[in-house]
C-alpha cells in the first residue's frame, strides 16, 4: 500500500463506497419520512385540531 497509486486509488474506493451509502440512506430517509408525513394528514382528528387551532387563532 505504499504505491501512491494504489493509496489514491484506495482512497477512492472509500470515498465513492461512503458516498453511496450516504445517498441511499438519504433515499430512504426521505421516502420513509414522506409516507409518515402522508399517515399524518390523512388522520382526521389531526386535521381537526389544525383547523381548530387555525379558526382559534386567525386575526379578523
Amino acid at each position: 500500500m505504499n504505491n501512491p497509486i494504489h493509496r489514491k486509488a484506495h482512497w477512492l474506493a472509500v470515498t465513492a463506497t461512503v458516498a453511496f451509502g450516504l445517498a441511499l440512506f438519504d433515499q430512504s430517509a426521505r421516502a420513509g419520512a414522506l409516507e409518515s408525513y402522508r399517515k399524518l394528514w390523512r388522520d382526521p382528528a389531526l386535521t381537526a385540531r389544525i383547523e381548530a387551532y387555525i379558526e382559534k387563532h386567525r386575526k379578523s
